[in-house]
């Protein structure tokens, strides 16, 4: 059989849930005057760490300074930590070895991030996934796999067997992810309408707008990255996150575009059987991250709606959901305050879980009797 994943969606009903425990408490708040802060990842190496990859913008200065916002006590205080570049994400191996793209290249750790060394100018790359401190992968625009053998200091370029005659530039790789040494996946899409082009479609009043063609693209190693294959994705939207649940099983978050009754689902896939179910959907409002904590749970991270569009740039409120079974799902509550259009999730254990938000904030996941 050709190596793929049918993300084919099976709507099935959820009940309405009801609330846990657990709560989540506003550790950090960028709420200063003139000045926004858009955080767009964040790593947690230990219980005590955490890193936030974020742009720092202020009126009056015509250009955006790249930031990280660091604690290394769970959260009770956090530090702004000025970086050359601007961020995009980050990547750690363990609890003192990472790796942080830029808008310029390529930076490197090897003390928690308490000073980067810059290794390339590799351009245009999204995410980096390494298997050890040598061996690792970095994918972006362009259609673009590279693969390093020395820690990330040169990168070679990997093709991709691709059998539809897509032009690469319409084709940006945001996710990558491994499960042991041999089998990884990495998530893009594929979007004709680039530049101009797609703002004006955002401009448009939501009635009158054409559908926007944007697919998702899964592609597969089972050979610890010597060869890539496209896998089969039959899914019209964003795959925005990808993580393994098992050896066997992958859940992947997909976004739709537009005017959609359930704007965003979650399946479950089987590597084996190729199979896929969809375990979470929701009205009234878009997830935009998940993640599995040690033990099996999954937190998951949405915002809700503002009309009926998942397109519309303004921030809605921030609504965390916990399942432990994946069919039913038990709402947790968030600050008031907390609000966003994309969202964050990362665990340094099962009981150290942060949510980041691109309006400048990070929650924590709190005991109800916590004050």
């Amino acid at each position: 059989m050709k190596p793929g994943i049918h993300l084919l969606a099976v709507l099935i009903g959820f009940a309405m849930p009801s609330h846990s425990e657990n709560r989540w408490k506003v550790q950090f708040f960028h709420d200063k005057d003139k000045s926004t802060l858009e955080i767009r990842d964040m790593q947690c190496p230990s219980a005590n760490t955490c890193l936030a990859a974020a742009v720092l913008s202020e009126q009056g200065k015509a250009k955006p300074k790249g930031t990280l916002v660091v604690t290394s006590d769970g959260g009770e205080h956090w530090s702004y930590n000025e970086v050359k570049d601007l961020p995009y994400s980050l990547f750690f191996l363990d609890r003192s070895k990472g790796w942080m793209t830029t808008d310029k290249g390529i930076y490197q750790t090897v003390d928690t991030g308490h000073e980067w060394k810059k290794l390339n100018s590799l351009k245009g790359i999204e995410r980096v996934w390494f298997l050890d401190g040598l061996h690792g992968f970095a994918v972006g625009e362009g259609k673009s796999i590279y693969e390093s053998k020395d820690g990330g200091k040169e990168w070679a370029k990997r093709e991709v067997a691709d059998p539809r005659p897509m032009e690469a530039k319409d084709i940006v790789f945001e996710g990558i992810t491994f499960v042991g040494p041999k089998h990884g996946m990495i998530s893009g899409s594929w979007n004709p309408m680039q530049g101009l082009q797609q703002r004006e479609w955002l401009e448009m009043d939501a009635a009158r707008r054409p559908k926007l063609p944007i697919s998702a693209i899964l592609v597969e190693t089972v050979d610890g990255g010597q060869t890539w294959t496209e896998s089969e994705a039959k899914v019209q939207g964003r795959l925005t996150r990808l993580r393994y649940q098992d050896e066997g099983t992958m859940l992947a978050l997909v976004e739709f575009l537009g005017a959609s009754q359930v704007p965003s689902e979650i399946f479950s896939n089987g590597l084996k059987t190729r199979g896929s179910t969809g375990i979470f959907h929701q009205t009234g409002r878009v997830a935009r991250d998940f993640i599995i904590l040690p033990g099996g749970e999954i937190i998951a991270a949405a915002v809700e709606l503002l009309g009926k569009s998942n397109d519309v740039p303004i921030p809605g409120k921030l609504k965390m959901m916990s399942s432990t079974n994946l069919t039913s799902w038990l709402d947790e509550k968030a600050d008031y305050r907390a609000v966003a259009m994309r969202t964050i999730l990362a665990a340094g254990d099962a009981k150290h879980v942060w949510v980041a938000t691109d309006t400048g904030m990070i929650l924590k996941r709190v005991d109800a009797s916590a004050k």
